[in-house]
């Protein structure tokens, strides 16, 4: 080592500097690869972790700020699901609806010629039951009895209708009327997931 030594100090004094320059570097260096480089990546990447968690406290702010407003929202759906549903008879309800449109049809002055409930066809948490019907009667008490039915407290609608064979009775002109009327019944969850696997599976 002092050999060395005794060499340096023999350098001219700008080789010195240069010496002492390149020690300074390599050192710089050494300390840049293997401290302050790795810290560096750390302080990075727990600065970019820091953000994220931040913008996922904002998130959650947010959220709970706007909590009670998505409760009412709730709540509100709830009420309307509650009021649809009241629009659809159970199971138990369906012969009881049908009769009351057969009797709207008579206290209208129609005369029934087919009265025939076909199968519920499942909807997901609601079925539809078609009722073919074929009834003669006047304009005006066909149109009495349509809108009887759309006052009824459950949905019947009315389509596929077919008006037609006019002939005078009595001196009223009376129509033939072929139609569907459909009625909905609410399913429960568990019997509307089964009746949608029944229908979607390949018939036997």
């Amino acid at each position: 080592m002092a050999l060395d030594l005794e060499a340096f100090n023999r350098l001219p004094g700008s080789k010195k500097a240069l010496v002492i320059l390149v020690g300074v570097g390599l050192l710089m260096a050494a300390f840049y690869m293997l401290l302050y480089e790795p810290q560096l990546a750390q302080i990075t990447a727990l600065k970019q972790k820091l953000t994220q968690l931040q913008r996922q406290i904002q998130e959650h702010q947010a959220v709970a700020r706007d909590l009670p407003k998505f409760r009412e929202e709730n709540q509100q759906l709830r009420q309307q699901l509650a009021q649809a549903l009241q629009l659809l008879p159970d199971q138990k309800e369906i012969p009881s609806l049908l009769s009351a449109v057969s009797r709207l049809g008579r206290e209208s002055g129609l005369e029934f010629l087919l009265f025939k409930p076909g199968s519920e066809v499942p909807q997901g948490f609601y079925a539809r039951i078609p009722v073919e019907i074929e009834v003669t009667g006047t304009y005006h008490q066909l149109a009495h009895f349509f809108d009887q039915v759309g006052r009824l407290p459950r949905i019947v609608n009315i389509h596929n209708l077919n008006l037609g064979n006019a002939q005078d009775a009595g001196g009223q002109m009376r129509l033939r009327g072929q139609f569907v009327a459909t009625t909905y019944r609410f399913v429960e969850p568990v019997k509307a997931a089964q009746a949608t696997k029944d229908a979607a599976a390949p018939k036997k």
